[in-house]
């Protein structure tokens, strides 16, 4: 019974400490709290720039879209290919109908990296192959393309500024306010041939639909020395149907037809054939390093470094490592550890817009078959969603932390259970790793990189002069 009281007054004096804890302002100790114990910092810590392995980019709401130029991590590209749904089963044109213009109507997310004064070329191209859903959605799978140029707009871009659009559907130009959106004006002679010119089967289904269209891929560009940037294509609006045109991500279709009652007479359409949760849609994310910082980490992973990098879009990684801990817990004997903090400094200098720091960092372990799962403190226990969870666990990134500190540069984890799991035994250092995270990273299941920020940090290691990479351990010897 002995062993059962010692891990109960762990957990009591644990539970103590968490709920003392304040909200997401107040990252790391706070001075007004009293923390059971003593403070050691000294645990010898180690930190390696490993890559991003790739990850399914399937089902996502948000995709990402640019073309970025960073002195330290290189170039960044981001392209999407997507399918088209129909506005309705068996959608039909109409009698005689003649096409008047088509535009892809690409609806910004408000997330945006990088630099907003730059100038973008987006280019679309019609897709060579369907999007299935046995297809490897995998963000570095590089979709075929038919070469014919579809269109082209070329612009800066303003994720958070509505714009004003010509509404000829009442019969006159009228000046319309939309959600902010990138509007690219397509071939006409395309459309009117593969779209207007489609038989009924075609435009049964959507599957159908999607066999004979296929779909379109979107890529962008800068100029020569330019810094560019990511924006975050919103594809998560519900289809409104002939009456959403202008509101969704879609393909925004105007044509004329012959009017249902009066031969003599054409009516104006717009329609919205929409891209959203109902099709497929997936993202290619390329990153060069060549020539930069990274690259050199990179080929030389045993290389002592007093920095190391951090990057989203499925770039860069850190591994973690504690060998300093088991010394410190054979000398120090049975310990109860109140609370234990990661704090990770940002680099001095290395954080000047347009690249600011990434707004979240996490942390995950890999298991024994070498796959992510979640730390204790981060591992929430839910008899449905998360039936293998933690009780221990915190349930939001308010206690597990990971949020930038932009008053004193850094971002901070409390990570208390799994330093008193790792001292106990009960879990093995078979891999820490520190990754950018998406701003709705705390959901239940694997953790993976953010596919939706384009974020980059610089960190100090642990050899770094200065405010470096560090674990604050509180904690009480047990006899």
């Amino acid at each position: 019974m002995k062993f059962f009281r010692t891990d109960l007054l762990t957990l009591l004096i644990s539970l103590f400490v968490f709920a003392s804890c304040k909200g997401p302002g107040t990252v790391g100790l706070d001075p007004e709290i009293e923390i059971i114990g003593t403070l050691d910092s000294t645990v010898t810590l180690s930190s390696q720039t490993e890559r991003e392995q790739p990850v399914s980019t399937a089902n996502l709401t948000q995709y990402p879209l640019g073309n970025m130029n960073d002195a330290v991590f290189g170039k960044t590209e981001a392209s999407v290919a997507m399918g088209v749904d129909l506005p309705s089963q068996g959608y039909s044109f109409g009698k005689n109908a003649q096409l008047d213009s088509v535009f892809l109507v690409l609806k910004y997310a408000p997330q945006f990296y990088g630099d907003s004064t730059s100038n973008y070329t987006f280019t679309v191209n019609q897709l060579g192959e369907v999007i299935n859903t046995s297809e490897n959605f995998r963000s570095d799978r590089v979709w075929p393309v038919n070469s014919q140029v579809l269109g082209t707009y070329t612009g800066k871009l303003s994720p958070k500024t509505p714009l004003k659009i010509n509404d000829v559907i009442t019969g006159k130009d009228t000046l319309r306010t939309v959600p902010a959106q990138i509007r690219i004006r397509l071939n006409r002679d395309f459309f009117a041939q593969n779209l207007l010119g489609l038989d009924s089967a075609s435009r049964a289904t959507t599957a159908a639909f999607n066999r004979a269209l296929k779909g379109f891929h979107v890529r962008a560009s800068v100029p020569a020395g330019s810094n560019g940037g990511v924006a975050l294509i919103d594809f998560s609006a519900a289809a409104e149907g002939v009456t959403g045109y202008g509101n969704t991500t879609s393909l925004e279709v105007y044509y004329r037809k012959q009017n249902a009652t009066t031969a003599t007479q054409t009516d104006t359409v717009g329609v919205a054939f929409p891209i959203t949760t109902a099709v497929k849609k997936a993202a290619t994310i390329k990153h060069d390093y060549t020539g930069t910082p990274v690259a050199d980490q990179l080929a030389n992973p045993s290389m002592a470094t007093q920095v190391t990098f951090l990057q989203g879009l499925t770039g860069i990684r850190n591994r973690i490592s504690f060998p300093g801990l088991k010394t410190w817990g054979q000398q120090k004997g049975r310990v109860i550890v109140n609370k234990a903090e990661l704090v990770v400094n940002l680099a001095p200098g290395t954080y000047v817009s347009p690249f600011t720091p990434a707004p979240l960092l996490s942390l995950y372990r890999t298991d024994i078959a070498g796959q992510p799962v979640r730390l204790p403190d981060n591992n929430p226990y839910d008899s449905q969603r998360n039936p293998t969870g933690d009780f221990r666990s915190t349930q939001t990134y308010n206690a597990f932390g990971g949020i930038y500190d932009q008053s004193k540069g850094r971002y901070v984890f409390n990570i208390a259970f799994y330093i008193q799991d790792l001292l106990d035994g009960k879990l093995e250092d078979t891999g820490t790793f520190l990754y950018v995270a998406s701003p709705d990273n705390f959901t239940f299941g694997q953790p993976q990189p953010s596919l939706v920020s384009a974020g980059r940090s610089v960190i100090n290691s642990f050899t770094a002069p200065g405010k470096k990479l560090k674990l604050n351990i509180y904690y009480t010897v047990v006899n």
